[in-house]
């Protein structure tokens, strides 16, 4: 998941057997991939935020996605790619709903990207360059 929009993740799914696939936490991986190719980033940080809670809680499956470094900004990448592919001006409201974060954290995104990716702000809508090259792998 960290690599899209490579489609990395469902190549090496058809790797592992179904029968596997069928368990923890292979479920809720491909549950949040789902979510995430599908555009319903709300649903993935509430998935997400259960997974880690039952996963933390059971103190399992230590190698999901919830204990994988950058994981979380990977996703925020490809989030603000699908939504700079969708959007010319993006409300800041819809893009922090979008990405989970608010307050100082989305206001220090948004001058990152400001400076790095050449974002124009204009009071609460984000205009992003028409273009958005797709995350990094």
């Amino acid at each position: 998941m960290m690599a899209l929009p490579n489609r990395d993740y469902d190549l090496y799914l058809h790797m592992i057997p179904e029968r596997i696939q069928a368990e923890e936490p292979f479920v809720s991986l491909n549950n949040l991939a789902s979510l995430l190719v599908g555009a319903k980033f709300r649903d993935f940080w509430l998935s997400y935020a259960n997974m880690k809670d039952s996963l933390d809680a059971a103190r399992r499956h230590c190698c999901c996605c919830c204990a994988v470094p950058g994981f979380k900004d990977k996703c925020r990448s490809y989030i603000v790619h699908v939504l700079c592919s969708t959007y010319q001006k993006l409300p800041k409201a819809l893009l922090g709903e979008a990405m989970y974060i608010d307050g100082a954290a989305l206001d220090n995104y948004i001058q990152t990207q400001k400076q790095a990716a050449g974002w124009e702000v204009d009071a609460d809508v984000s205009s992003a360059p028409r273009r958005a090259p797709p995350p990094s792998p």
